[in-house]
């Protein structure tokens, strides 16, 4: 993920940076913080960059020609997708933001409840971020696409040496081994034996004196290793 912050306020960019890196922490997701005091050049063709989605934090308040709806402005010719938070000592922006800017995600007053509300919304774009993550791979010159979400473990077959990964409705086959598959993977999958991976998401029961794991739709799978768990 990438945020974007235009201000020119030491103390609010460093608010503003905590507030991202704090709830970032909760999540196995590489970010990157990029800063800008003005609009210049190098921002330019960040915004002109639109092969990612991003997060802009924009400060209406800029003591400079352009001002934080002009850069909104400007990102909106290249860029429909990215998320744009906006920054402001004046609540009386709000409709000019708005009537200028297409699809604004949110416009905050930095000294009302800023805090509270710019984490908030960071929490909001990366849940969304995080429920989107794909696993994404090759079998048979097939590409496939699967929801982190949505699998609920992955066993290698001894006789094939194929993964099948489980999901709610089907059943998906792959080719790679499964340090391969777990590298692709995030934290909500653990391994629990030497063939198989779960999503932590799915668990309602790991009894490990027994060895099996019992998942929230009663499915039992019988390969938990003290090594593993």
């Amino acid at each position: 993920m990438k945020f974007i912050l235009v201000e020119e306020d030491d103390v609010l960019i460093q608010k503003e940076k905590d507030i991202i890196s704090s709830v970032l922490f909760k999540y196995d997701i590489d970010y990157e913080i990029d800063v800008y005091k003005s609009c210049n050049s190098k921002l330019k063709k960040e915004i002109e960059d639109n092969s990612m989605i991003k997060t802009y934090i924009l400060s209406v308040d800029m003591n400079q020609s352009i001002s934080g709806i002009d850069v909104g402005e400007y990102i909106r010719k290249f860029d429909y997708f990215s998320n744009i938070i906006f920054l402001t000592n004046h609540g009386n922006m709000f409709e000019t933001v708005h009537r200028r800017i297409f699809n604004v995600f949110e416009f905050i007053e930095k000294y009302q409840g800023m805090e509270r509300r710019l984490e908030k919304d960071i929490k909001k774009i990366v849940k969304y971020y995080f429920d989107v993550k794909m696993l994404k791979y090759e079998y048979k010159s097939s590409l496939y696409r699967i929801h982190y979400k949505a699998i609920k473990y992955i066993v290698r077959d001894t006789i094939s040496r194929k993964l099948f990964i489980y999901t709610n409705n089907k059943i998906y086959k792959c080719n790679m081994t499964i340090k391969n598959i777990m590298d692709l993977l995030d934290k909500r999958f653990s391994r629990i034996s030497k063939s198989t991976i779960i999503n932590n998401d799915y668990i309602e029961e790991i009894n490990i004196n027994k060895g099996y794991v019992k998942l929230q739709d009663n499915t039992i799978i019988n390969s938990v290793s003290k090594k593993y768990v």
